[in-house]
């Protein structure tokens, strides 16, 4: 009721004039709009902001469809799309009155102006005057986005009441995913109109329900502004065909809401609606409407197309804004230039690579983005990123040519086809050869380091690299270098001979004449001077070398001989010299030696040469034999000891010390030659005055008072030294020393250690000390044993000594070993060793140790571990095991071999039930123990002692009254033990007689009856039954007064 007088009301305003009507309508509009409160203000009011990241393809998008250049106005709506009627310019130019295009009409048109609805006055020349009231449209909306003509806008006149300008379903959406909800709108009203601003504004409300009809949210825009183009000249009137005041496109604006879709909800109801009264005003036109997600901002790098070669490695990289904690993604590609895509579902990370990419891995890229949960295989919940373009170009295509086995010298050059690549860089081995970077490559061969495998890497246009399909093989052979020997001078002869090394071929010429062969072989004998060659061929190469020949010049020479001390020099003479070489026995001499020099000084005897060249090469020698006699000799004092011996012990006897020249000779004044002797000890130079002083260092003899004796006995240890000094006439004059050093050492002290004592059949090892000396073992008898520090004996007890000998002087020791006899006890037990246990499941025996050392203590022992507290020399063994006793206080004890005692288990008689039992005749008992016939385990039951013939398994059923007990056994394999259960007893109780005697004939008349008799029994019950039916009790007596069947129980 409310909304019908709303609508009544503001339908009644459109006939008042002036103010008033704005007033009524103001009012009015009051009433509906607080009457609207009621309705929406339990709904949440969204906010207006439009997407600010990345829009997804739209799920819905009107743009109301394109006519032809000649359309005027397009089709009407579907049913239920809008409840505003439909309406289309039929006359054109309109005339304007009651069919234009008025409140609660819509027009679908590709342009509006003048003509087509509102017209405002003309001229009789059919040109407008005055600004008509709507402004002036060429084209819809959806030319400003995509330039093409003639399509439509939604043009509508709002209705006085709210109305639905648009709905629409949309299915298949994502709960939780963001979208957005917009359309272009425009004021159509100008500001010359209904008083400018004071017209009614567009306000629409962006409307969201679910299917059921509840509102899940909403936008209102508010009131839409208009253009203000208020006077006829801003037309450019008047004018048959004006133009907008203002540029068409900014007459346009956007609006809309973000919505995310609430949980359970993949369907909805978009509405436009009317939220403002109809009236002078409020007119508008809609194009473009979307519906479309709203996502993160998504972008790839890189960003702009990408060219690669074929067989590189590339990677598009997803770049996603906030917004998304769980995103999921698909690339996609694109081989028409993005009219279709192609999933890559192998690809759903932030990444797609290209692993060796191919000519097929060019096309466009772009990623996808989802909220997750797979929404990105959805295209209603997903976005995408601007699409970049990958070109992967081909590869150069060379193949090289040339290659080879080559000598030193040639020219080499290799090719590399086609030749039409932007670059080149030619390899050797797999390296760059700097510098060789056309298609051709060049080189002069210089020896086998060139040797190698060449191939060529091209480069296209496309900056594309690719070696060659092949390589070639470059072999580099050195050419030889012969080497040229033999005079190259005539010298003592009329020819000389050259020679060369050994090769495959040769070929000798004068180089004057070089066609003409003067010999193949490897020599040539040459006659005349003149340039010779040689050219050799090692097998692979040729090699030349050449040598000058001319007449040489012959030198002289001869040697001359002067002694000299323990030596002499040997002088050369001679003429034509350029070069001399000493050799001794053969041998050249080292020019650092002398070997070069005019003069050479010689201390050994020998057969000397020298050589000499003269400037050309001319050779010449001489000779000379050198003898000792041909030196003069030198004193060379030597001290000699009598007894020959410098190295004495303490208490030994000092030797004479004599000097002597080195052949032993003693020094013989005369002839004009002289000798004088000093003497010296530990460097002091000794006097009579110093051996008054010191009357123990020496005893001289003779004692000429000053000790220029040859003999001299020392007192005490020390360096002596002698200096003999030659003077005279004779050669070889000067002093020369002689030394000798003697020596006292002290015997070193020997000891032995090491063990003393063994027991029989053992040894021990001695030890002599000190270390490091010479050593004599000897047992008692005098036997030599050894000679090393350490002695092993064993045997009998004896004693040992041994000599330690240090610098020749010599110490013994001795020391005594004994030997102990073994002790080895035996153990003895009290009655055999294996047994059972007894009935209460104890066994024992004592077992004894015996030694035959006296005085022995024991310790017992149990599968060789050790029993605490067992060290009398009995145990009493309660296990079974193997029991050992060892002695702890004498030498030489063993362990005494092991004693085993096996003590075995008792079967298990553990009566499962003991009883006692009693029950009826007939009735039975099961009696029964463990059953261990697995381990071999026999049984047999006995009855009071009575054995119970064939009752030989772990149970036994008794059915009659009695003792019973079972007797379980071992196999004597496993000990034989048997053990008895204790006695079950068992009562069976007789069953009672139960037979019927009837007192008269069974058979009687209505109204008679029978007596029905049980005998008589002690502690008896009775129950009478007829048929199955109990009749009666606790009598042995019934009186049956009907017909059937009857049984006493």
């Amino acid at each position: 009721m409310e909304h019908n007088f709303y609508a009544q009301k503001l339908r009644l305003s459109k006939s008042v004039k002036g103010s008033a009507r704005f007033l009524i309508i103001f009012l009015f509009s009051l009433i509906g709009f607080f009457g609207n409160l009621e309705r929406t203000y339990a709904q949440k009011v969204s906010s207006g902001a439009l997407c600010s990241g990345t829009l997804g393809n739209p799920v819905l998008t009107i743009d109301f469809g394109y006519g032809t250049a000649s359309s005027n106005y397009g089709p009407a709506l579907n049913a239920g799309i809008t409840n505003y009627n439909y309406w289309f310019p039929s006359v054109l130019p309109n005339p304007g009155g009651s069919d234009d295009l008025h409140d609660n009409k819509y027009a679908i048109l590709p342009r509006l102006n003048w003509n087509v609805s509102h017209p405002t006055s003309k001229d009789g020349s059919g040109k407008f005057t005055a600004p008509g009231a709507w402004h002036i449209y060429q084209h819809d909306h959806s030319y400003w986005l995509n330039g093409k003509s003639d399509g439509y806008m939604y043009v509508v006149n709002a209705a006085f009441e709210p109305g639905i300008f648009y709905q629409q379903r949309i299915d298949a959406l994502c709960p939780g995913t963001t979208y957005e909800f917009s359309a272009f709108i425009t004021n159509l009203i100008n500001g010359s109109s209904c008083g400018g601003d004071a017209a009614i504004k567009p306000n629409v409300r962006f409307q969201i329900e679910s299917v059921s009809g509840t509102v899940l949210g909403y936008y209102e825009t508010g009131d839409l502004a208009q253009k203000n183009c208020t006077s006829a000249a801003s037309y450019g009137l008047p004018s048959a065909n004006p133009v907008e005041c203002t540029a068409e496109k900014n007459l346009w604006q956007q609006v809309g809401f973000l919505f995310t879709i609430p949980s359970g909800n993949s369907s909805i109801i978009i509405k436009m609606i009317n939220n403002n009264p109809g009236g002078c005003g409020n007119d508008l036109a809609i194009d473009d409407i979307n519906f479309r997600m709203c996502g993160p901002t998504i972008s790839m790098q890189p960003t702009t197309d990408k060219q690669i070669c074929i067989g590189d490695n590339f990677t598009f990289s997803a770049v996603l804004g906030s917004g998304y904690s769980s995103p999921d993604f698909l690339w996609q590609k694109s081989v028409d230039n993005g009219a279709t895509w192609i999933d890559l579902p192998v690809q759903t990370t932030t990444d797609l690579v290209f692993t060796n990419a191919q000519l097929n891995s060019s096309g466009l890229y772009r990623v996808l983005v989802g909220g997750g949960g797979g929404a990105v295989n959805n295209t209603n919940c997903r976005v995408a990123s601007d699409p970049v373009r990958l070109t992967v170009m081909p590869l150069p295509v060379v193949s090289v040519s040339g290659g080879g086995v080559y000598c030193s010298g040639d020219v080499i050059t290799m090719s590399a086809s086609p030749s039409n690549s932007r670059t080149y860089q030619w390899l050797k081995n797999g390296v760059a050869i700097s510098g060789a970077t056309s298609a051709t490559y060049t080189f002069t061969a210089t020896g086998p380091t060139q040797t190698g495998s060449y191939t060529v890497r091209a480069g296209n246009d496309y900056n594309c690299f690719q070696n060659a399909t092949n390589s070639v093989a470059i072999t580099v052979n050195a050419a030889p270098t012969p080497a040229i020997t033999g005079s190259p001078y005539f010298c003592n002869a009329a020819s000389t001979t050259l020679s060369t090394g050994t090769f495959a071929s040769y070929k000798w010429y004068n180089t004057s004449s070089p066609g003409t062969t003067l010999s193949t072989t490897q020599s040539l004998t040459v006659t005349n001077a003149g340039t010779y060659a040689v050219q050799v061929f090692n097998g692979q190469c040729y090699g030349t070398q050449t040598i000058v020949v001319s007449n040489g010049t012959i030198p002289t020479v001869s040697i001359s001989l002067a002694s000299t001390c323990n030596g002499a020099t040997l002088t050369s003479s001679g003429t034509n010299i350029s070069g001399r070489q000493w050799y001794k026995d053969g041998v050249a001499i080292p020019a650092a030696s002398g070997g070069t020099g005019t003069s050479l000084n010689v201390t050994l005897p020998g057969d000397y040469k020298i050589e000499v060249t003269s400037t050309t090469g001319c050779i010449a020698s001489a000779t000379r034999t050198v003898t000792t006699a041909n030196f003069a000799t030198a004193p060379s004092p030597v001290l000699t000891p009598n007894p020959n011996k410098t190295g004495l012990c303490t208490g030994d006897a000092f030797p004479i010390l004599s000097v002597a020249d080195a052949s032993g000779a003693s020094y013989t004044a005369g002839s004009g030659i002289t000798y004088t002797f000093e003497w010296y000890y530990n460097g002091t130079k000794m006097t009579d005055a110093t051996k008054a002083g010191r009357a123990s260092d020496v005893t001289k003899n003779p004692n000429n008072g000053s000790l220029s004796i040859t003999q001299i006995i020392p007192k005490v240890a020390g360096i002596f030294m002698v200096k003999v000094t030659k003077g005279g006439t004779g050669t070889c004059n000067g002093a020369y020393n002689g030394s000798i050093t003697i020596t006292v050492t002290n015997p070193p002290s020997v000891s032995i250690t090491g063990t003393t004592s063994y027991c029989t059949g053992g040894s021990t090892t001695l030890t002599a000390n000190p270390a490091g000396k010479v050593y004599e073992w000897k047992n008692s008898a005098g036997t030599v044993l050894g000679t090393s520090q350490t002695l092993t004996v064993s045997g009998a007890a004896d004693t040992y000594s041994v000599k330690v000998t240090d610098q020749g002087c010599s110490a013994t020791s001795s020391q005594a070993v004994t030997v102990n006899p073994i002790n080895k006890p035996t153990i003895s037990g009290a009655g055999t060793l294996t047994f059972c246990q007894n009935a209460a499941g104890n066994a024992s025996i004592v077992l004894t140790a015996s030694s035959s050392v006296s005085g022995t203590t024991f310790q017992w022992y149990k599968d060789g571990s050790i029993i605490s507290g067992a060290t009398n020399s009995t145990y009493t063994a309660t296990a079974s095991g193997s029991y050992t006793v060892v002695p702890t206080n004498k030498p030489c004890s063993l362990s005494s071999d092991p004693t085993v005692v096996t003590i075995n288990v008792l079967p298990t008689v553990t009566l499962n039930a003991p009883g006692p039992y009693t029950f009826c005749q007939g009735g039975s008992q099961v009696i029964s123990v463990p059953d261990q016939s697995a381990s071999g385990v026999t049984y047999q039951w006995y009855n009071a002692g009575t054995l119970i013939a064939g009752a030989t398994s772990n149970s036994y059923t008794a059915t009659t009254s009695g003792q019973y007990t079972v007797t379980a056994s071992y196999p004597a394999a496993a000990g034989g033990c048997s053990a008895t259960s204790a006695t079950v007893n068992v009562t069976v109780n007789p069953l009672p007689t139960a037979t019927i005697t009837p007192s008269g004939p069974t058979t009687f008349c209505n109204g008679g009856s029978v007596t029905l008799t049980a005998p008589v029994q002690s502690n008896v019950k009775y129950e009478w039954f007829q048929g199955a039916t109990a009749v009666g009790t606790n009598s042995n007596t019934y009186v049956a007064t009907t017909a059937g069947s009857y049984t006493v129980k």
